[in-house]
């Protein structure tokens, strides 16, 4: 497997922990999984998987990146004046050329021989290969036609969408992750709208959703439990309060979240708070809102034992969400937008509550911590609902293709 994060070990992004998860399945299945990756740790093995890591030296990585983004500002111009007539696009400036990571990450690579040369020794030893991502695959591609060996590429969501649909940066970014897919053997697409997507660019592959450890997450600390794990961990916050939480990575639409949830809580009555977990915020203290940045398992579990109700206001994302149905599998009401549950075939009042409107959030996020009797059975049912979600059932797909 190969994977161009670095978190794998940590287990707390979402595609590390989908990506983990698929690792752990094969393991479990009697294959020898290595997991290559990058980062400075030293290579290791947990139970049953072997953890590479790679620290690249090339130290003109950087200058990579800037010379194609000083020569993107000359492509959009050129491009804007021959295609005027038939199409448009807004110019992006080049502060914001800068700032997007696509689709400059798939360049850096691509002239790192350190790099090529130990992917190459890695998947010379390989039966096959699972690229988690697109971003190494026009080099994974070639090797592993050299040495016949399979590639399997999982696509966690549509990239190019991340970017503003309607400039050339996006058309760039999507032509490379049109032809990043095209190297693999087999595709994987974790959502029936990202398949679709892909299939339109005549590119077909297999859906295969999220799966978790649901019976792990169902096995929440008792409340008094948990409350006691919250205090030990931060004194200063009234634990006994009702709050609302949130779970994300650093990743634009859970940092836009962040702000909603922010702006929620200052409209609010002062009677709640909301607790935000992960790399989408620094540790914060404000009124009402704290930020806690990365914690344990343990305090994860107790927060998710502790909260009224799980709120994620995403107004953007493709793929799929694994915090969404880690939150189901525990048993809480979730608010949140129908980007947040993207994939997931829910139905609002059921198994969840789905609403777009987010200036009417805070009228209903007081509804459920007054009455929380009377959503006890959403909760319920959202349970119910990620039990069908369990890896060792969905991963079996994995093995057909290996197969």
């Amino acid at each position: 497997m190969l994977y161009p994060w670095g978190d794998m070990e940590e287990r707390r992004s979402g595609a590390s922990q989908r990506s983990g998860k698929v690792a752990d399945f094969l393991a479990s299945q009697g294959l020898d999984v290595t997991v290559f990756t990058i980062g400075d740790r030293q290579s290791n093995w947990q139970g049953q998987i072997h953890y590479r890591y790679f620290r690249s030296t090339f130290a003109q990585g950087a200058l990579v990146q800037k010379i194609y983004q000083e020569a993107f500002v000359s492509w959009q111009k050129m491009l804007d004046i021959a295609m005027a007539d038939s199409v448009h696009f807004s110019p992006l400036s080049y502060q914001e050329l800068t700032e997007n990571w696509l689709p400059w990450i798939y360049y850096g690579s691509r002239f790192d021989h350190k790099f090529q040369q130990t992917l190459e020794r890695i998947i010379d030893g390989a039966d096959a290969v699972l690229l988690e991502y697109p971003f190494w695959a026009a080099i994974a591609g070639p090797i592993c036609r050299r040495r016949g060996v399979k590639l399997i590429l999982t696509a966690h969501d549509v990239l190019a969408k991340q970017l503003p649909t309607d400039t050339w940066l996006a058309q760039v970014a999507l032509a490379e992750e049109l032809q990043a897919l095209r190297e693999a053997d087999a595709v994987v697409t974790l959502a029936p709208d990202d398949q679709a997507f892909f299939q339109s660019h005549n590119i077909a592959s297999h859906c295969i959703p999220i799966g978790l450890d649901t019976q792990a997450a169902v096995n929440l600390p008792a409340p008094e439990k948990a409350l006691a794990e919250l205090q030990a961990f931060d004194p200063s916050i009234d634990w006994r309060k009702p709050f609302c939480l949130f779970v994300g990575s650093q990743h634009l639409p859970n940092l836009k979240a962040v702000e909603q949830i922010q702006a929620l809580v200052q409209a609010s009555d002062g009677h709640w708070q909301a607790i935000a977990v992960g790399s989408c915020c620094p540790p914060t203290q404000q009124r009402n809102f704290f930020a806690l940045g990365k914690v344990s398992d343990s305090v994860l579990q107790a927060l998710y034992q502790r909260s009224a109700l799980v709120l994620i206001p995403l107004e953007a994302g493709t793929g799929m969400s694994v915090k969404t149905l880690e939150a189901m599998a525990c048993g809480k009401v979730i608010l949140g937008t129908a980007i947040a549950f993207r994939g997931y075939p829910v139905e609002s009042g059921v198994n969840c509550l789905i609403n777009n409107n987010l200036a009417t959030y805070v009228g209903v996020i007081e509804d459920i911590i007054q009455h929380p009797h009377q959503y006890e059975q959403l909760g319920n049912s959202a349970r119910n609902f990620a039990q069908n979600y369990d890896y060792r059932q969905l991963y079996q797909t994995y093995l057909d293709l290996l197969s």
